[in-house]
């Protein structure tokens, strides 16, 4: 992945409730979850702090978070990166995913009303009609 490919970072409002510091970290987990930020993509604070409008300090900090949740890696050169999605990682989300979620599933059954599930329903004939 080109390590120079643009950020396209989508910012939400700050509420006056959330520090600027955590504003700045659920933004980039966000941008990274999202796929906004590209794996393999090299990261710097300089940069990061111009896109968000924002000092050095609080890039800095949500950097050092998000590298604890492994969601981005510290290269031994201080480089900040989005981690390389392999077949491997994908394979084990993925059937994370499918473990998760259907236990969450069977788990809410027995709170599901008729109107919710004739929405489910509706929103399931929607998927598969998307994807013919």
């Amino acid at each position: 992945m080109d390590k120079k490919s643009p950020i396209k970072i989508t910012l939400t409002e700050r509420d006056g409730a959330v520090t600027i510091t955590q504003w700045v970290y659920e933004t980039l987990r966000g941008a990274v979850m999202n796929g906004q930020i590209l794996p393999g993509r090299a990261l710097t604070i300089r940069e990061l702090a111009t896109l968000l409008d924002v000092s050095p300090m609080p890039i800095r900090e949500a950097l050092r978070q998000l590298s604890a949740e492994k969601a981005l890696e510290i290269q031994g050169n201080r480089r900040v990166m989005v981690p390389k999605m392999t077949a491997m990682k994908f394979t084990e989300l993925y059937e994370a995913r499918i473990a998760i979620e259907s236990h969450a599933a069977a788990r809410a059954l027995p709170y599901i009303d008729k109107a919710r599930f004739m929405q489910l329903r509706s929103l399931d004939q929607l998927i598969n009609i998307a994807q013919e």
